[in-house]
């Protein structure tokens, strides 16, 4: 997907294929586009103008920027459940739901079976 913005100064940019850009000490940006060896510089104005270009962009739309801690709070209940989860697979014992499943499961698929075939009885 193409996005061609013009800056400016007049220098159309694709910003498909933005790398990266960084600013420089004497006041002007370099921009590393795919394919170029060396960066392209650009003047001061240009660099702030397409900065925020690549700002806007980096967000998806509907998309809401939290904070870590935002995110942790919002995060908590699923942690919570999954730390429950992790906690009975350590202990290792099935539930009883569980056991009970399986015996019933024994049971329907040696019923199905014919004599001196079955898997789990005999």
């Amino acid at each position: 997907m193409t996005a061609i913005v013009e800056l400016s100064s007049g220098q159309m940019i694709d910003l498909s294929g933005c790398l990266a850009l960084s600013a420089s000490t004497d006041s002007q940006y370099q921009l590393f586009l795919k394919g170029f060896k060396q960066p392209i510089k650009l003047s001061e104005s240009d660099g702030l103008q397409l900065k925020e270009l690549l700002e806007e962009r980096s967000v998806p739309r509907g998309f809401v920027v939290r904070t870590v801690e935002e995110q942790q709070q919002i995060n908590q209940v699923a942690m919570e459940k999954l730390q429950v989860m992790i906690d009975r697979r350590e202990r290792g014992k099935p539930s009883a739901e569980a056991e009970k499943f399986f015996q019933d499961f024994q049971e329907i698929v040696d019923e199905h079976r014919p004599a001196g075939k079955k898997l789990f009885s005999e």
